[in-house]
């Protein structure tokens, strides 16, 4: 199935990433399908007809599954009251009830399909576009940032234009800046000899 793509042109306030460096966003292209909106929920952005199927298709799976449960207790039951006549014939026992623990069904982790995105970066000299897989439900905003994190990272190599800054990191993250010579070497100065030559007489 091909997907809709839905365009954000001049990138609204609510959508920009925040970003240091020349050009700004002129567009943003998504499928449709990935984008959840600020202030609108995936569900109300169109239709879905292949989670639809896929619903349709594990609700069938429920109910076969709930016949054969249906099908093996009815037999199970026939087999307890047979047991239960050749016992009582051949003697009365005390039957003691073992309670079976049901064991939990671990459910399946659903993969996030990755999905297409792109963006369209205008620095004035050139314009380029990049395009970036996102997990299936993403933000805007977020899809946004990565697909610009993807082209500032090739857009040296792409089409050799001017290379965006990429955002400043945390101050947590910045190397350590060593201090100059001067103070290095009064904080450590050079060990003397232990066992100095005696100078001989002038």
């Amino acid at each position: 199935m091909a997907f809709r793509s839905l365009v954000i042109s001049a990138a609204p306030a609510e959508t920009r990433p925040t970003w240091s460096g020349p050009g700004t966003v002129r567009s943003f292209t998504c499928s449709l399908k990935s984008l959840t909106l600020p202030g609108r929920e995936r569900s109300g952005i169109g239709e879905f007809p292949e989670e639809e199927e896929e619903e349709e298709e594990e609700e069938e799976e429920k109910k076969k599954k709930k016949k054969k449960k249906k099908k093996k207790k009815k037999k199970k039951k026939k087999k307890k009251k047979k047991k239960k006549k050749k016992k009582k014939k051949k003697k009365k026992k005390k039957k003691k009830k073992k309670k079976k623990k049901k064991k939990k069904k671990k459910k399946k982790k659903k993969v996030r399909p990755r999905v297409w995105c792109s963006a369209e970066w205008d620095t004035g000299v050139s314009q380029s576009t990049v395009s970036a897989t996102v997990a299936h439900g993403t933000s805007a905003r977020r899809a946004m940032s990565s697909a610009l994190c993807v082209y500032v990272s090739t857009v040296g190599q792409i089409d050799g234009g001017p290379r965006v800054a990429a955002p400043p990191r945390h101050p947590c993250y910045w190397p350590p800046v060593p201090p100059p010579l001067a103070v290095q070497l009064a904080s450590h100065p050079p060990r003397a000899t232990r066992y100095a030559r005696p100078q001989p007489p002038v």
